[in-house]
């Protein structure tokens, strides 16, 4: 697991620490043999949220129950240029296209969270 700068666990430090009961994201995590995107991702450090099982092992090993739910496979395209701003660009990933996994995520401490 790639995390050059300790950020992956400072962000799920403190999700974890203001986390109220449950936590729901959605998520797309990409294969991790797609070289080309992979390469990307490792550029940005990120392959902790890339990838689904990086993923989940992180988030468990901070001591919060993950499920992943509504899983699909879908079509991941770049956004394309703008007809304006040529140079400007939105999102660093896919470098190309790809298949992805979108899901929910639910993610709980262990003991409920609080209740107020």
């Amino acid at each position: 697991m790639s995390d050059k700068t300790g950020v992956a666990d400072k962000i799920l430090s403190e999700l974890k620490r203001v986390l109220n009961g449950k936590f729901m994201g959605i998520f797309d995590f990409y294969d991790p043999g797609d070289q080309e995107n992979r390469k990307r991702i490792s550029e940005l450090g990120m392959e902790w949220s890339f990838y689904r099982e990086e993923f989940l092992s992180r988030v468990e090993k901070m001591g919060l129950k993950v499920e992943v739910k509504n899983l699909c496979l879908g079509r991941n395209d770049p956004t394309p240029a703008g007809e304006h701003f040529r140079e400007a660009t939105i999102d660093a990933l896919p470098v190309k296209s790809t298949n992805s996994e979108f899901c929910s995520i639910e993610a709980n401490p262990p003991y409920g969270g609080n209740k107020y």
